[in-house]
């Protein structure tokens, strides 16, 4: 089943917590030493007893992040230089204060293979990535999709992405119903947990709603 997650996260009061503080306050709690400024050293911080904890959202019955995710699009280069080694230390504060999940993009030069190392370190942290497509889209097919998914598995580091998100560039090219069909397919073998759509507005989530439409019948159409 898609889910139309989209990653432009609103920030909530944690009403249901028992911590009964918004994601702001958990932010702004967390150790100063997480943030990674250009020119400072990242340092390994011991997160204090009373420190807020960000909380978990369960989006579906396999999959939960937390409530506040790190972005590392700047790891693609251009935005800056760094130190893997601190990056790693950068990522390991912020999950220490509940910021559990990673977000990457196969676009984003070696940005997974970095996440991907920490998640090495740190299994029970949820690394999720993107599936850019911006060239050449009416040529894409199912040995590109699979090939591009089982790239970004390796880099992770992960038999299963547990949130594949899904960045289409041009609707002109309408062909990306049937390539969020290729990610189902995907889906269904276990190589990818939740397919989530980014850069889609409700007009082409209600096309994308088509896909689980036509993947039922077509597994309806295998049965009999």
């Amino acid at each position: 089943m898609l889910l139309s997650l989209l990653f432009t996260l609103i920030f909530q009061q944690a009403d249901s917590y028992d911590t009964k503080v918004s994601r702001r306050h958990a932010v702004l709690s967390a150790p100063a030493a997480a943030l990674l400024l250009p020119n400072r050293k990242a340092i390994a911080t011991t997160v204090p007893p009373d420190t807020v904890v960000i909380p978990q959202v369960s989006y579906s019955p396999t999959l939960s992040l937390s409530s506040t995710i790190q972005g590392y699009w700047q790891l693609a280069g251009g935005h800056g230089s760094y130190e893997v080694d601190d990056v790693l230390v950068n990522m390991k504060n912020h999950y220490d204060v509940g910021m559990t999940t990673l977000d990457t993009a196969d676009i984003y030069g070696p940005s997974e293979s970095i996440v991907g190392q920490f998640v090495k370190n740190q299994p029970k942290c949820t690394p999720i990535t993107k599936f850019c497509c911006f060239r050449f889209l009416k040529e894409i097919d199912r040995k590109e999709v699979r090939e591009r998914v089982l790239k970004s598995c390796a880099a992770l580091g992960v038999e299963k992405i547990p949130l594949l998100q899904f960045f289409w560039s041009n609707y002109e090219a309408n062909n990306y119903v049937d390539v969020g069909l290729m990610l189902s397919e995907l889906k269904e073998e276990g190589l990818i947990g939740e397919i989530g759509a980014t850069n889609f507005d409700l007009k082409w989530c209600v096309r994308e709603g088509k896909w689980s439409e036509r993947a039922s019948a077509s597994e309806r159409s295998c049965e009999h």
